[in-house]
């Protein structure tokens, strides 16, 4: 969903007055905020994807299956996009700028916790402990407050890393 790992435009980017709260945008901000977040979302699972497919590699049986498992799933084609439509939440004062910082802390966390994972090199003989749960980024709850629903901006739940 963004460019993660240091790249200078990993944050979601917007033309949208990041003051603005959700619920006074006009439907036109609406249109441009739901195209940002679908561009930047793209982005962001494009960063992740190598970090995915490691960790698809981990479970293997071996160093072997391991580094042949993350090749093929760098390799496989990426599933077509839906164009992927949000829907902007009602009764929501939280801020564009608010829905920006829970977004960029939610992919650093997914990040730093994709990162914890060991690589084919790295793997143990049996066993592949999990890395601690980074749990939902603080800005994420201030925004959950502000905005309950504001999962409707988002396609799908693809930044919870609650899971």
């Amino acid at each position: 969903m963004a460019a993660c790992g240091g790249d200078d435009d990993s944050g979601f980017q917007t033309s949208i007055d990041t003051g603005k709260s959700i619920d006074q945008l006009t439907s036109s901000e609406s249109a441009q905020l739901c195209k940002d977040l679908t561009s930047w979302g793209e982005k962001a699972a494009k960063g992740l994807e190598p970090k995915f497919c490691k960790l698809v590699g981990v479970f293997a049986e071996s160093k072997a299956e391991c580094e042949k498992s993350v090749k093929d799933c760098i390799n496989a084609p990426s599933e077509p996009d839906d164009g992927g439509m949000c829907t902007p939440p009602t009764n929501c004062d939280a801020t564009v700028a608010e829905v920006q910082k829970c977004l960029e802390d939610s992919i650093k966390a997914l990040d730093g916790y994709l990162d914890e994972f060991p690589s084919c090199a790295e793997l143990a003989s049996d066993s592949v402990m999990e890395p601690a749960d980074p749990g939902e980024p603080a800005s994420c709850k201030t925004l959950e407050q502000r905005c309950p629903d504001y999962a409707k901006l988002l396609d799908d739940d693809d930044l919870d890393t609650d899971e």
